[in-house]
């Protein structure tokens, strides 16, 4: 454990977690008030800062999340405001930072211990130390909290043999977590006899779906009396995954990847696949939203009048940008000072809301068998629920992923058959299961069990309320009765931007000889705090309850910025410039000289100009997320000699999921296209081809790649590039003019070209894809190849 260095300070202050609200609110405490002001210790009770994120790849301790992880937001929201991410010493090439825009658990995990490096909040940091008890009372001629704890010598997390120990402190901060430990919920039959006979797991000891689903399989093998492949001459069997929020929609799609790339996948080198007949089943108790990371900025060219029933036109050749860019964009909100909405959102609000997700993915989900995600209806009055999942909705599509709508009630194993099922609240009852995950979230308990009963009487806890188990004011920080209590990121789905800003105002409320207005913005008492009385009302809530108790981020950043005194960065410069550009912790930053600060802005300034130009950046990511599935497709083909011949095939094609199987790619399908063509003179024959497509996030670049034709899945060379090089206006016509397409002149998309020289044979390829919201609502294809023997062209149009 490296040597405590920090002395006993004027105002000696505990911060509880070295996780991201920890390292924060420490290093704000230093450095944003004279020297001497603060000085934190901060207690963690594993081996290395960083909370969750690991600090490697393969890192296997049990609090950290899967190394390969990518975040659900980009790096710009996943930062502080004064460290910029090429400071963190990724290993960047070709000018870059080393960090894609949604960075992976392990280089957040690298981030934090560089910020902490560079702040020097590594001296302050006390690890494998983890704090059992908290007394407030009167000691040393003062109020302070007396804090207990036990140390590890050697740093682990696990507390075997330890000593205790203990110290006073003027103030209390808990920055532990509000993910501190798996939430279980009590499912009747879910007992040792029921995980005897199938796997039980809680995503929260899930890091690879991959030895997940060995699990499973070694699970299903060695039950006895296990069930077979499959039941009932053909029944498939049933992984089901409880739970409707993120981590429930990215189990699933992760474990039906899995599944996806046993099928078409190369053949390993034994030639043997692992049995993989299986269907996932996602159990959620509502509709949601299920978005991509990267989304449309503006999917609407056409709004709907009000009061109308008639749907917006949506753009069929959108902007692209990260989803966080889009949605926090300050420009949605109306003109005005912009303030936080209440959590509590009415139906009027909640229409608005979704009307918006409809443009974000073209649609209801009203398309999904059978109607398993359409938010309509009475839905459609309620607040939205969002996940974010790339591959999601297409699986849910192509039938891999299963949706029923209830919860989890009873957990059964046949005597006689020795396989078990899952009775779900709307009655139906899955059978045939062999796994059961539980995508239930988290409980923060673990994190608030230390203080005194007095004390969580006071806070207004409730120990089984995942939701909103506290009643605080100033968005969750502090407790009017409790003034010498700060909480920081102490909240279901915490910002990083406002981890900053709690750490900003306790800062300035506890420092002394703080101004006056840093008081005036707590309240007298508990029962005079709108704020409290709001939150309490909301924990009964039924109808009218959002997703997050803490959902509006603009409204927070706005509001917090105002209090404190802090002028927002501009994004851009002209008229009405002030309203523009995504809020992020750097356009909030204390010194907006810094040249952290200026690295961070100068490069989402580049970010948001690249989506704006030639080629355009994310249309190809956005492409590539939305071909997942299954086609109809219709190609003429037009002949100028005599020798090949012209005619139209029809048939279907599968754009079917799988890991990369490539160095550098991060996203792959193997094509595979089965038709019939029927000759202009009447012959008829079936035809059949495959390609690889494959997506690459560095360069941004989608790419198709030619099959062996030994086992049809392994890659075999390069076939072509499309380059994205413009809008279509939906205008002109003749393959020669226009858009360069015989048919859907009449529409817009985006257009991509490509090129192959195939010995003496010059392949010359035009795409257009035509959007609606995240999804490719049809796209068509032209091939135009001239060479020796050669002279054709075809036209081909996929539609769902």
């Amino acid at each position: 454990m490296p040597a405590f260095s920090c002395s006993i300070p004027t105002d000696h202050i505990d911060v509880l977690g070295g996780g991201p609200s920890g390292l924060v609110a420490a290093k704000t405490l230093l450095y944003s008030h004279p020297p001497g002001t603060f000085e934190p210790i901060i207690f963690e009770a594993s081996s290395s800062v960083g909370g969750m994120w690991p600090l490697t790849v393969d890192d296997d301790r049990p609090h950290t999340v899967y190394g390969r992880m990518p975040t659900n937001l980009s790096k710009y929201t996943v930062s502080v405001s004064d460290f910029a991410w090429g400071s963190a010493n990724l290993g960047g090439q070709k000018g870059g930072d080393g960090v894609p825009m949604f960075p992976k658990a392990w280089q957040v995990g690298r981030y934090l211990a560089a910020y902490a490096k560079e702040y020097k909040v590594e001296g302050c940091v006390r690890l494998g130390c983890k704090v059992t008890g908290a007394i407030r009372g009167t000691f040393e001629g003062g109020r302070r909290w007396r804090v207990k704890w036990e140390e590890k010598g050697d740093g682990e997390s696990a507390f075997g043999e330890s000593k205790s120990a203990s110290d006073d402190f003027h103030f209390l901060i808990v920055a532990s977590g509000f993910f501190s430990k798996r939430f279980e919920p009590e499912i009747e039959g879910l007992d040792d006899r029921v995980r005897e006979k199938i796997l039980v797991a809680h995503t929260a000891e899930v890091k690879d779906t991959g030895d997940l689903l060995g699990a499973i399989e070694e699970k299903a093998r060695s039950a006895e009396g296990g069930p077979d492949n499959t039941v009932d001459g053909g029944t498939p069997r049933k992984i089901v995954v409880v739970g409707g929020s993120m981590s429930g929609a990215e189990a699933a799609a992760s474990l039906a990847l899995r599944l996806s790339d046993k099928k078409y996948s190369p053949p390993p080198p034994s030639g043997k696949r692992e049995p993989g007949d299986y269907l996932v089943y996602h159990v959620t108790s509502r509709p949601f939203w299920a978005l991509p990371p990267i989304i449309p900025s503006d999917p609407v060219v056409l709004p709907a009048p009000e009061h109308s029933e008639k749907a917006s036109t949506l753009n069929p050749a959108p902007t692209f940008l990260p989803l966080d860019l889009c949605i926090y964009d300050l420009s949605r909100r109306p003109l005005g000072e912009i303030t936080e909405l209440s959590p509590v959102m009415p139906s009027e609000r909640a229409r608005s809301a979704n009307c918006y997700f409809y443009s974000l993915v073209g649609g209801d989900h009203s398309g999904l068998p059978p109607d398993a995600l359409a938010v309509r209806g009475e839905m459609a009055e309620r607040p939205p629920w969002v996940a974010i999942s790339e591959g999601y909705v297409g699986f849910v599509r192509d039938g891999a992923i299963s949706v029923r709508f209830g919860r989890a009630e009873q957990v059964r194993v046949g005597e006689s058959s020795g396989r078990a099922s899952v009775v779900l609240s709307g009655g139906d009852t899955l059978e045939n299961v062999v796994a059961l995950v539980l995508a239930t979230g988290y409980t923060p308990r673990p994190s608030l069990e230390f203080l005194e009963p007095e004390v969580l009487k006071v806070l207004g806890y409730q120990a089984d309320d995942n939701f909103l188990p506290l009643l605080l004011e100033k968005h969750n920080t502090i407790h009017p009765s409790l003034l010498d209590l700060g909480f920081v990121g102490f909240y279901r789905g915490p910002y990083w931007g406002v981890i900053e800003m709690q750490a900003r105002f306790l800062g300035k409320l506890w420092a002394r000889g703080a101004d006056s207005n840093a008081m005036s913005l707590v309240s007298p008492s508990p029962e005079e705090s709108i704020e409290i009385q709001t939150m309490e009302a909301l924990r009964n809530l039924e109808v009218g309850r959002g997703q997050w108790s803490m959902g509006d981020y603009v409204g927070l950043m706005e509001e917090f910025a105002r209090d404190l005194g802090i002028s927002r960065q501009e994004a851009n410069s002209g008229p009405g410039s002030e309203r523009r550009g995504p809020v992020v912790p750097a356009r909030y930053a204390l010194d907006t000289t810094s040249l952290q600060v200026q690295a961070t802005l100068s490069s989402l300034s580049q970010t948001l100009q690249s989506a704006a130009a030639k080629p355009p950046s994310f249309v190809a990511r956005a492409t590539s997320a939305a071909l997942q599935g299954t086609w109809r497709l219709s190609r003429a083909l037009k002949s100028r000699i005599s020798s090949f011949p012209s005619g139209t095939f029809t048939g279907t094609a599968s754009f079917h999921s799988r890991l990369p199987t490539g160095e550098g790619f991060d996203a792959e399908y193997l094509y595979i296209e089965d038709g019939e063509l029927v000759t202009d003179e009447g012959l008829r024959m079936r035809g059949s081809r495959r390609y690889v497509w494959r997506y690459e996030e560095e360069e941004d670049k989608l790419s198709v790649w030619f099959v062996k034709t030994n086992d049809g899945m392994s890659v075999d060379y390069f076939f072509h590039e499309l380059e994205f090089c413009g809008r279509s206006e939906g205008r002109g016509g003749g393959g020669g003019g226009g858009d360069g397409f015989d048919e859907g002149v009449e529409e817009g998309g985006w257009i991509a070209i490509g090129h192959h020289l195939c010995e003496k044979d010059d392949y010359s390829s035009r795409y257009k894809f035509v959007f609606a919201g995240t999804a490719v609502r049809k796209f068509g294809v032209r091939y135009q190849v001239v060479g020796p023997k050669k002279d054709y062209f075809t036209e081909t149009w996929y539609t769902r």
